[in-house]
């Protein structure tokens, strides 16, 4: 035998509804009953609504947003977004994501479909790798005029320097050849050669070359910055890094008349020269400071 009894709850002034079953009880000869709650009562239709069936608890989702929060106010501040935002406008937001990637984590963009679950990133949403390859593919040399163009612009004082310097590769072993495996012996190039323009009041890279050879003559330099005059630059100082010393190169940059520093090696004649004049000097007392 059972029945629904309707009970009110003091408390929040809701009506619950219970079905109460009668059940026989063979070995203490009497009946129990069992009450269960059927749910609570709609006010207005009188109907029995099921209790804890209106609404689909979601759950939580935890995502990291200090590296991104801290690389786009970076990024604002100095109008790289505004940049990347005019370039490439169909998918600034994927790039601007792989952009702080391999920023944070210096590692292959195919692990970005990864980071991007525990990160939050200016995309938005889960990124695939087609999502990546497909952003590639729509980028030409348009697209890279567009950046670099839009990033010259970006500085006003129209004031740059360009440093021309040497890397040495992470294959180098002091020697000039290193075995793979078991292959023969191959030619390893151990240096590298680069040059970086850089804005000179905030020394931030605006634009960058790879060289095949050190230049060993103002002409070769001059090859140099041609292949960016689309650019613009008006006033160049030019750096270069011992490896690119020789006479004759420093003399040609003196009768140009155009700003350079040139770093000279200790053993070069320029160097020897300049220590010999000032010889006498650097012992001389007077020169001298006492400390402590």
């Amino acid at each position: 035998m059972s029945s629904i009894v309707y009970l009110k709850n003091k408390s929040n002034g809701k009506v619950y509804a219970y079905l109460n079953e009668s059940i026989w009880d063979s070995e203490n000869k009497k009946c129990k009953c069992k009450r269960k709650c059927l749910g609570h009562v709609d006010p207005v239709t009188g109907k029995i609504v099921p209790n804890g069936k209106g609404k689909v608890r979601e759950s939580a989702i935890v995502s990291s947003v200090g590296a991104t929060a801290f690389l786009e106010k970076v990024s604002d501040d100095i109008g790289l977004t505004t940049v990347i935002r005019e370039a490439v406008p169909d998918h600034w937001e994927l790039f601007m994501s792989c952009l702080f990637y391999v920023i944070a984590e210096n590692g292959p963009l195919s692990n970005l479909v990864y980071w991007c679950r525990d990160n939050d990133i200016p995309y938005g949403k889960a990124v695939e790798n087609k999502d990546i390859i497909d952003m590639l593919d729509d980028f030409d040399m348009n697209t890279q005029f567009r950046f670099f163009r839009g990033w010259r612009d970006n500085f006003h004082d129209n004031d740059f320097c360009t440093m021309y310097f040497s890397i040495r590769s992470s294959y180098d072993r002091n020697d000039e050849t290193i075995r793979f495996n078991d292959l023969p012996l191959v030619h390893v190039e151990q240096r590298t050669n680069i040059c970086v323009t850089f804005d000179m009041g905030s020394m931030v890279p605006v634009s960058y070359g790879i060289i095949k050879a050190c230049p060993r003559s103002l002409t070769e330099i001059r090859n140099i910055s041609r292949e960016d005059s689309w650019l613009d630059y008006d006033r160049i100082t030019r750096i270069l890094d011992s490896s690119f010393f020789t006479e004759d190169n420093f003399q040609d940059l003196l009768r140009s008349n155009e700003r350079f520093l040139l770093r000279a090696p200790i053993e070069s004649k320029l160097a020897m020269d300049s220590i010999d004049r000032v010889r006498d000097r650097i012992v001389d007392i007077q020169y001298s400071v006492e400390i402590g």
